[in-house]
């Protein structure tokens, strides 16, 4: 990741170079910030791969961890060095006007609106046109460009919501679009989203009520595998628990398969427990409901049959 975060930085200053198109190159950061931090990260194939290292002993403890316990240095950097660019962009506007706010003008903002128009020899939207001979508008803009990207930061510092802010500044993205044409949306998407609120969402999207899953103890690549579902239960309600466990039912080989325990829906074996795991986490209900058709169900039900019986080839298992 830290790697691939400093090509893209390359390739992207190169495009400016020779093409002169604008860009934030804030995915690379979200890449480098994620190789900086890359024993944090729990949900994608370098973490299921990692995870070869540590014993059963040590799988099982991350299985009954809290599933919400992630530090996520990832994302509190990233929000730090984004807020910090938006404050550094809106005090150059400052300080080339010799501190009297002179950028937020109306004029001000009608020429950087025909800037593109002279240099580049871009054309202007029928909105860019319109906000021409709009001077209140064009003032207000100034002045509220001014407020979003200075006071960003603060609200960061501060640890204030920062909802209104990241929406003020996407709307300014748009703005920009829609009046000169210069897309910084491209850039921005990756990192906008990042800071959505997914958990708070997972949450209510997520079924009510508690599921008990029973696993192979001596499967280490079982672990791994439910140690996914454990990261994305944002709201605690799977319990994971080994088949020598005092508390696993009686009267099933948890040897041959996964086994999901529901008090109000029943017991689902193998495909099925997988099927009601991405069921009941709410934000894969979609997967869970495509897993259940027909052909997809019966094609899944023999690929899952497969490893089952051959993960000890597929990962260290019982030795």
């Amino acid at each position: 990741s830290f790697l691939a975060g400093l090509l893209i930085t390359h390739l992207a200053g190169l495009s400016f170079a020779f093409n002169a198109d604008k860009t934030f190159l804030l995915p690379a950061y979200f890449l480098i910030f994620y190789g900086i931090y890359r024993d944090q990260d729990l949900l994608t194939l370098d973490r299921f791969c990692s995870l070869r290292k540590k014993s059963q002993e040590k799988l099982k403890i991350l299985l009954g961890a809290p599933s919400n316990s992630a530090p996520l240095c990832t994302l509190k950097w990233l929000l730090l060095s984004m807020a910090a660019i938006y404050f550094f962009t809106g005090y150059a506007k400052i300080k080339i006007t010799g501190w009297n706010f002179d950028w937020g003008s109306a004029d001000s903002i009608r020429s950087c609106l025909l800037h593109d128009t002279i240099q580049r020899g871009v054309v202007l939207s029928p909105f860019g046109r319109w906000l021409l001979d709009q001077s209140a508008v064009l003032g207000w803009i100034g002045a509220t460009t001014l407020f979003l990207e200075l006071s960003f930061l603060a609200v960061v510092l501060c640890r204030l919501p920062i909802t209104l802010s990241v929406l003020g500044l996407l709307g300014m993205h748009v703005g920009i679009l829609l009046s000169m044409r210069t897309n910084y949306l491209t850039d921005m998407a990756l990192v906008f989203t990042a800071f959505v609120a997914w958990d708070s969402l997972a949450v209510r999207l997520q079924r009510s009520g508690k599921l008990l899953v029973v696993y192979d103890a001596k499967c280490s690549f079982c672990a791994r595998v439910l140690l996914l579902f454990r990261s994305a239960d944002v709201s605690g309600g799977l319990r994971f628990i080994g088949s020598g466990h005092a508390d696993a039912p009686p009267g099933h080989d948890y040897t041959s398969a996964l086994y999901v325990f529901d008090a109000q829906e029943g017991v689902f074996r193998g495909y099925a427990a997988f099927a009601e795991l991405f069921r009941y986490l709410g934000i894969t209900r979609p997967l869970a409901w495509l897993m259940c058709l027909r052909p997809v169900e019966a094609l899944g039900r023999r690929i899952y049959e497969w490893v089952a019986k051959n993960r000890g080839k597929i990962s260290t298992c019982g030795i």
